[in-house]
Formats: structure tokens, C-alpha cells, sequence
């Protein structure tokens, strides 16, 4: 495979269609390419987003978010008709337009350039007004302008949105940028299911879980100050580093690298979209992890560890569980926002989980070879059979991975836990339907996709409801088949009962 960078230079604008039509799994050829060939007709869409902004901003806000809105709206309709992105312009198209959305330009939030934004003062009154609406964050409070005095860098880390899955996601990049900066601050915004993740953490320093668009305009004004030495901006695993304008990074080497990832960068951020990213998955056919060392030279891959600190005491709790003697984690759920989506769509389960019937069929086998099966998960997700411990809802993610380090076995679908499970070290049996093993599937683990159907996410706009082919089921799901994770855990089984032998037996000998 050719590095990223040389794959891309190849890509002009109609060979980018060309070979999009080649990858494509499901015959999306014309929609492909419409969604490729510009900007909407549209003056301006009406996506969930644009209606949510209506909404909180305008009609229920005050007047700075109703002057937001305005702004916005305008931005929007100039973009529409005339082609014209100012600077900081976040659209209005939410992860559910796919139909509105381009992926070559209206995929990715414009970069501020230092010396062409705010000035100095109207900037750190910006980040102020953000930090006062964090009172808990007690790093964030403590913050002042370095004003070029020596000292360890300051980064800030914008990983976009999502579950616990997509704040897990990013830990071996930070990890890795930490390293490469000299052990730097690093200040993260990512999803609030993150909180608990980042809380022990040795690798950030602070962890935010705000709205949106006011994290974004905050960090993007705290870029023309010396607040930050270094921002960086993820979407859809397109990290993209920004210098500060009173940045202290002046290693001539480091801003080499800088310069040479931001070229990268800006070569790929056009598939920086949901869409765009499965794109480029169906191209490459590389892991998340390894995408991430292709852009940003840093040496992260599939193999990357990822750092979990569990409170101590969380232990304590988990022996009073009464967890069985042998047994395997299960869950059977999905992000809320993906679940509250594929409910408007008239659907109860998303095309990512397994059905009913294929959960039994698994289930079933397990505790037929005398295994303990223990449910974990969110209190929302559907109760499953067989279960000899429920304890969706009631762990902390402390606890939670205590009981998933002592089991034989993580089995799951793609998503929050099955990331979670690489950060426990648990070779899991984890399931692909509609997703990609080859994007999202760790090494350490039993990764099973349909051999009938499947990697079709962001396809289409419901993809997550419904089988972009039409199939009941849907097939990809169907046709699943389980007998690799019989093999699997049988392995796992006698490898323990050797052990446990092994340990009988040494334990005997000593006694004599």
C-alpha cells in the first residue's frame, strides 16, 4: 500500500469519483457521486440541526444566541447560494444530512489563521466567558496566559462527538502527541461519556464536555492568545494541528513536523465527514489507528495500547456483585443518539446490533458449556437471556472494568464497550454488521463480519435503520455466523482450566 500522502496527491476531483464508484459495496455509484460533485441547490437545509438551532437558539435563548443563530443562518444562506465560507463557519448540516452534505466542501470546520481573527483582548474575553460556564473544572480555572514565560506546552484537543466509543478512540493519539511535545498539558473536548474515561488519566490534564459550537467558537478564539501553544481539531479522524499565535513551540523540528502534517492534513479533510470517513476506509482498508499514524506521523497503529486508570477501591464493589466463578460480559445495546435515529425511522434496533434470535443462538451455547454469562451495559439497553448477572446501569466504569477484566470473554458489537474492552486488555468476540472490522476491529481480537453482506456504514441516510440494499433483516446480520466464537472461547476455556490445574497442582507440592 502506497502511504497516505501519495495516495491522495493521486486523487484529482474526477478520479476521486472514479474511484469511489470502484469501492463502493452497494451500488451507491450516482449517489456518490452527486454527494461529491458539489454543494446543494438548496439556499439553506433543514436538517435536525438547523431545526434544534431554532429552537434552543432562537426561540429559547437570549440574545447573544439569537444573534448567533442570525449570523449563522446568514453564513449558511451566503454558502448556499454564492459559494462563499467565511472563517469559523460551522453549517448547519448535522450528522443526519448526508443528502445536503459534500464531502469536498461542507466537511470540516475552517481553521482560524493567527493575525486574521479577533484581537488579543476580544479573543481572551471569548475563552472567559466559556471557562466561567465550567465551574467544576478546576484546570480550566487556574488557566492564565503563559505570556511567553518557559514552561511545559499547552495543547488543546478537540475530538468531536459521539459516545464513550469516540472518546476512547482518540487515547493513543493523545498518548502519542504527549510524548512527541515533552510531556505537554493536553486540555480535551470529547463527548460527556469521556468524563469518566479521562478522569485518572496520566495523559490529559482536563477533560471538557460542553456544547458544541460554544467549545469550538471558545477554542478557535483562544488560538489568538497565549492560552495554548498548539490546537488541534479532529472530525471524523482527520486530526488537524493549528499553531497559536503566541505559540512557545519554536523547535525548528517540531515545526517542520507541524508543517508536514498540516499538508497531509488538508490533502484528506475533504472525507473528513461520516460519509467521507467510510469512503476512505472502503480506499485504504486501513485501522482507525493506523489512519491516524498515516496523517499525523506519529507512531500510533492498530497495536497502540490504551490507557484506562480504574479507582482502586472500585474492586471492593465488584466482589460484592457475586460474579460466577467462570463467566463472559455480553451486551446487547447502542448509543442513544443512534437509537433515539433508527426509532423515528419506525425501527426498534439498529442495523449495528445483533438480532434477538442471533443473541439467543450465542447465549444459549455459552451456557450450555457451563459458563456464567454476565450482562453490562446501560440501563436503557434491552434485557437479554440467559443472564446470570443483570448488571446493566449499575456499575461505574471503574467497577465495569473489574468486571470485565475477570472475565474469559468481552461479546459485543462494534462500539462503546468494545473499545472500552481493548482499554481493559479483554480479547473480545466482537460483531460487524453494518460497520468495519477492518477500520475499527483491534488485532487482539475476534473480529466476525457477514461473508453475504455488511461494511456499509454511512452508505446512505439510514443506513443505521435500514439495509441500504433492502434485505430483511437485514442480511448482514442473518447471516452471521457464530461457530468462529465457539472455537474461540473453547480455546479460552482450556487454556484456563490448564492453568487452574496447573496452579492445583503447584500448590499441592508446596504443601508437602
Amino acid at each position: 500500500m502506497k502511504p497516505l500522502a501519495q495516495t491522495v496527491k493521486l486523487l484529482t476531483a474526477q478520479q476521486e469519483i472514479s474511484a469511489i464508484q470502484q469501492f463502493s459495496l452497494l451500488n451507491e455509484n450516482e449517489y456518490l457521486s452527486r454527494l461529491l460533485s458539489g454543494r446543494s441547490s438548496l439556499p439553506f437545509d433543514f436538517s435536525d440541526d438547523f431545526q434544534a438551532a431554532i429552537f434552543s437558539d432562537f426561540l429559547k435563548g437570549n440574545m447573544q444566541a439569537r444573534w448567533r443563530f442570525l449570523k449563522r443562518f446568514g453564513q449558511e444562506i451566503r454558502w448556499r447560494l454564492f459559494g462563499k465560507r467565511p472563517k469559523y463557519y460551522i453549517p448547519f448540516a448535522g450528522n443526519r444530512s448526508y443528502l445536503l452534505e459534500s464531502v469536498r466542501e461542507h466537511a470540516w470546520i475552517e481553521r482560524a489563521t493567527p493575525g486574521q481573527g479577533p484581537s488579543y483582548e476580544e479573543a481572551l474575553k471569548t475563552w472567559e466567558r466559556f471557562v466561567s460556564g465550567q465551574p467544576a473544572n478546576s484546570y480550566l480555572r487556574k488557566l492564565r496566559p503563559h505570556g511567553g514565560k518557559r514552561g511545559k506546552l499547552r495543547v488543546f484537543v478537540f475530538s468531536g462527538g459521539g459516545g464513550l466509543g469516540d472518546a476512547i478512540l482518540h487515547a493513543p493519539l493523545l498518548a502519542a502527541l504527549k510524548e512527541k511535545l515533552g510531556g505537554c498539558e493536553i486540555t480535551l473536548a470529547c463527548p460527556a461519556a469521556g468524563n469518566a474515561f479521562y478522569a485518572r488519566s496520566s495523559i490529559v490534564n482536563s477533560v471538557i464536555s460542553a456544547d458544541w459550537s460554544e467549545t469550538i467558537s471558545a477554542v478557535e478564539a483562544a488560538i489568538h492568545t497565549d492560552l495554548f501553544d498548539l490546537v488541534v481539531f479532529s472530525r471524523c479522524f482527520i486530526p488537524v494541528f493549528q499553531i497559536c499565535a503566541k505559540t512557545r513551540i519554536t523547535d525548528p523540528r517540531l515545526l517542520g513536523w507541524l508543517r508536514t502534517q498540516q499538508k497531509t492534513a488538508r490533502m484528506v479533510e475533504q472525507f473528513s465527514t461520516n460519509i467521507g470517513i467510510s469512503i476512505l476506509d472502503r480506499m485504504l482498508n486501513v485501522h482507525y489507528l493506523d489512519l491516524f499514524g498515516m496523517v499525523t506521523g506519529l507512531p500510533v497503529s492498530a497495536n497502540s495500547p490504551i490507557e484506562f486508570n480504574p479507582e482502586p477501591a472500585a474492586l471492593k464493589a465488584v466482589k460484592a456483585f457475586g460474579l460466577p466463578r467462570r463467566y463472559v460480559t455480553v451486551r446487547d445495546g447502542a448509543n442513544p443518539g443512534d437509537t433515539a435515529f433508527v426509532r423515528d425511522q419506525g425501527v426498534t434496533r439498529t442495523n449495528k446490533q445483533l438480532s434477538p434470535e442471533k443473541w439467543n443462538a450465542i447465549l444459549s451455547w455459552v451456557k450450555a458449556q457451563k459458563i456464567g454469562i454476565v450482562q453490562v451495559g446501560d440501563a436503557e439497553d434491552s434485557a437479554m437471556p440467559h443472564v446470570d448477572r443483570d448488571l446493566r446501569g449499575r456499575t461505574t466504569l471503574s467497577e465495569l472494568y473489574f468486571v470485565m477484566k475477570g472475565a474469559l470473554t468481552h461479546i459485543d458489537t462494534e462500539g462503546g464497550l468494545a473499545h472500552f474492552a481493548r482499554a481493559v486488555e479483554k480479547p473480545s468476540v466482537i460483531f460487524f454488521p453494518t460497520t468495519s472490522a477492518a477500520f475499527f476491529g483491534y488485532p487482539q481480537n475476534l473480529n466476525i463480519s457477514s461473508a453475504a453482506c455488511g461494511r456499509c456504514w454511512y452508505a446512505n441516510d439510514t443506513w443505521l435503520a435500514k439495509c441500504p440494499r433492502g434485505t430483511s433483516g437485514p442480511e448482514c446480520v442473518t447471516t452471521m455466523d457464530i461457530e468462529p466464537l465457539k472455537t474461540f472461547i473453547m480455546a479460552k476455556l482450556t487454556r484456563k482450566r490448564a492453568k487452574a490445574k496447573k496452579t492445583k497442582k503447584t500448590k499441592k507440592t508446596a504443601a508437602r
